[in-house]
């Protein structure tokens, strides 16, 4: 029983703390993630309404993207990924408006596996950067996966690794209380 108590013991405090760290390396990495998206994103809406460079090479962005904003007649437009995305349905691309428009400033749809970020611009236009989260999304179920797995494996390792340590603990225990057994079946045969 003792040596059980140890295992599940042992078993216990293993589990919770694997639980936590994998559960804060999760964390922390979609987190990442989703910072470096949206300094991606305002850096895009931003450098859209810059003037262009002086060679006309259009900054970098690491991730397929398009930009949908109402110029001042209300017409919705659109520009930035269209080798990328089909942006020639309108009636998809004011729905994902309305979304941009009704949820948080930013977010993740992920029916569609975009990023999009919404933002005022200085002169009053209302512009949402859409950004694909495919990568990213697939990158952390990929995390997920190897965290369950590392997480198993390691349960695995702690689960032999204390029935051992149970065994050699407990065996001075079980010496002893043999000791002590033999000792007072002598002094009840010696009474």
């Amino acid at each position: 029983r003792l040596r059980i108590k140890f295992i599940v013991i042992m078993m216990t405090i293993m589990s919770l703390m694997l639980m936590v760290i994998l559960g804060l390396i999760l964390h922390f990495t979609q987190r990442n993630f989703q910072m470096n998206s949206m300094e991606i994103m305002r850096n895009t809406i931003m450098e859209q309404r810059a003037p262009h460079r002086p060679d006309g090479r259009q900054p970098f962005v690491p991730f397929p993207y398009f930009i949908l904003g109402y110029d001042e007649k209300g017409t919705l437009l659109s520009h930035g990924g269209e080798s990328f995305f089909d942006l020639s349905d309108t009636g998809f691309l004011e729905e994902l408006m309305a979304l941009a428009g009704e949820q948080p400033k930013s977010g993740l749809l992920r029916p569609y596996k975009l990023r999009y970020l919404s933002m005022t611009t200085p002169e009053g236009e209302q512009r949402a950067v859409f950004m694909d989260a495919s990568s990213e999304l697939s990158a952390m179920e990929g995390l997920f996966r190897n965290c369950i797995f590392i997480g198993a494996a390691s349960l695995l390792v702690f689960f032999a690794l204390s029935v051992f340590l149970a065994r050699v603990i407990v065996k001075p225990v079980e010496y002893a209380w043999n000791q002590q057994r033999q000792f007072v079946a002598d002094a009840s045969h010696e009474l």
